[in-house]
């Protein structure tokens, strides 16, 4: 017996000892995950991707077109999911970019990677300025800032610092500190990518063009150096739109013409060289061409359609409308500017799908992150509950079975004891729901005893002010009696639809049983229309006498 007993209290050691180290495992399992690439060379290649990815944007998608996609594993695909995603965000194609990003957001979320994730997390950022969701992106940049700064990954860093420069004033940040920190950052690099970076960011936020041309020049040096021709384009078309504003002269017009002949090798997508044709466009009507600049804008007008550009295409026809107008051809000029006020309507749609399409995804991640964090917290919460409660549970078990071998006599007293108060406390239950039962009925008898008595009060007024006369006009009456019977006026009429309007008038005053003399003072009618009135209103309720019409009336209510 002795050492059965022995053997039961060392196997209930076991069991709690077994159940804290499984309590202990459940609880922070997952916390520190860690996701390995099972091809090494497409892993190296992902890392070199990840780590150029925001500055080789024309050379991303030969890159991603040399990873070998046989046998990936799910954290693989994830990675070229957040790729994909942000080639299609350079390709302005959102909707797609945002479904990517979304799938590989939710996947770095399951696996706890965070470096991934704000990755992820900063290209949406891009997606939603571009979106014009100022707010939404701010949040992004700062959030993002904050963890590569903590990580000490300051190229990533560096991006999520231009994000919060733009967003300065959303963010109502001091902008010379802002451009301070990244000039450091910049210096530190010590790389012509950065450079050419700040200098296109500081260029399209400056307002002075004078500044504005500067910032374009040096950032033109910086890419032309790294060879980022794609960039050195894009840059030094927006620095010729800026030229063509404020010098139209025969040297700008020289400069355009002149402006392709380079010593790079670069071909321009189709959005950028119909920009260019269009800018000659624009310089004619800026020469006052008008002629030469209709013809221009015709042309590329047509190659904008067929292309589908429309963003050209719209300021091809604003332009059109303007130099139309100029010419007095107020005919083409009203057609071009209902053209122009459809494509902004066709784009407004466009972009708001887009909006909601990556608000959606931004809130579904958002719930499932603060889910996952809830689920994580509430299972901690319930284990270390259970933990207390089983070792409660088991401490009980030993104290209550050695107070019953030392007396079962005393258990019995105090079951009798614990019957007693059970019964007690049923008995004073029930006389506090019966209380509060009866509280309940009082409450609710004072509630109809007060909303009677307001009625009253209100319906004596009422007829004080009819007596008195200081209720003169109909309108009077029946605003005062809509106020006292709601709905009572429509209930009538849709039980007796064939009263007329006047003998709704006259069932109003026969309701309150008012005299005659005072109803024809309120309809403003004679008496003898009002007997008559009254004898109609008998018969079509089917009553042979008076008095009927005004029980009828009050019984209806």
């Amino acid at each position: 017996m002795h050492l059965l007993k022995i053997y039961d209290i060392l196997s209930g050691r076991r069991i709690v000892f077994a159940f804290f180290v499984a309590f202990a495992f459940i609880s922070f399992s997952g916390c520190n995950q860690t996701n390995d690439c099972t091809d090494k060379a497409r892993c190296e290649l992902l890392d070199s991707i990840e780590t150029q990815m925001f500055q080789q944007t024309e050379n991303l998608e030969s890159m991603l077109g040399k990873v070998d996609t046989t046998n990936m594993t799910s954290f693989d695909q994830a990675r070229i999911r957040t790729i994909r995603g942000f080639i299609q965000f350079n390709n302005e194609e959102y909707d797609k970019s945002i479904k990517e990003l979304e799938k590989a957001e939710n996947f770095f979320l399951n696996q706890h990677d965070d470096y991934h994730l704000n990755i992820c997390k900063l290209i949406k950022a891009f997606t939603f300025e571009y979106l014009n969701l100022d707010q939404n992106a701010a949040s992004l940049y700062v959030e993002c800032e904050n963890y590569f700064n903590i990580n000490h990954q300051d190229k990533f860093k560096f991006y999520a610092s231009l994000g919060l420069f733009r967003m300065s004033k959303q963010l109502k940040l001091d902008e010379k500190v802002l451009i301070d920190r990244l000039k450091k950052a910049v210096l530190q690099f010590n790389d012509p990518n950065y450079n050419g970076l700040l200098h296109a960011t500081l260029g399209v936020s400056e307002k002075n063009d004078s500044l504005k041309s500067i910032y374009y020049k040096q950032a033109i040096t910086d890419n032309s150096i790294v060879h980022r021709w794609s960039r050195v384009y894009a840059i030094e078309l927006n620095s010729l739109i800026v030229r063509i504003t404020h010098d139209p002269s025969e040297g700008t017009q020289l400069y355009y013409e002149n402006f392709n002949n380079r010593d790079y090798l670069y071909i321009p997508t189709a959005r950028q060289k119909m920009r260019y044709k269009y800018l000659q466009a624009y310089l004619y009507a800026k020469q006052g061409k008008d002629k030469q600049s209709i013809e221009v804008a015709h042309q590329v007008l047509s190659e904008a359609m067929e292309l589908n550009i429309i963003s050209v295409e719209t300021e091809c026809v604003k332009l059109l409308a303007n130099v139309y107008k100029r010419t007095s051809d107020f005919k083409n000029a009203h057609t071009m500017l209902e053209r122009y006020h459809s494509l902004q309507k066709e784009d407004l749609d466009a972009l708001q799908q887009n909006q909601m399409l990556a608000l959606g995804a931004h809130y579904r991640y958002s719930e499932m992150e603060r889910e996952k964090l809830e689920l994580k917290v509430q299972v901690q919460r319930s284990f270390l509950i259970i933990g207390a409660i089983c070792l409660i549970l088991i401490f009980a078990f030993f104290i209550v079975r050695f107070l019953l071998k030392e007396s079962r006599y005393k258990q019995e007293i105090l079951k009798l004891k614990n019957m007693e108060i059970e019964d007690q406390f049923s008995n004073l239950l029930v006389s506090l729901n019966n209380e509060e039962n009866r509280n309940e009925e009082l409450i609710i008898q004072m509630e109809e005893w007060k909303v009677q008595h307001n009625d009253s009060i209100k319906l004596s007024e009422f007829l004080m002010a009819i007596d008195q006369k200081r209720i003169k006009t109909w309108i009077e009456f029946e605003t005062s009696f809509r106020s006292l019977r709601p709905g009572w006026i429509e209930k009538l009429k849709k039980a007796v639809p064939e009263l007329s309007l006047t003998d709704l008038k006259y069932c109003m005053c026969i309701y309150f049983n008012l005299e005659n003399t005072v109803i024809c003072d309120l309809c403003n009618v004679g008496i003898d229309a009002v007997k008559s009135g009254k004898k109609r209103i008998r018969n079509k309720f089917f009553l042979e006498d008076a008095k009927d019409i005004n029980t009828f009336l009050n019984d209806f209510d």
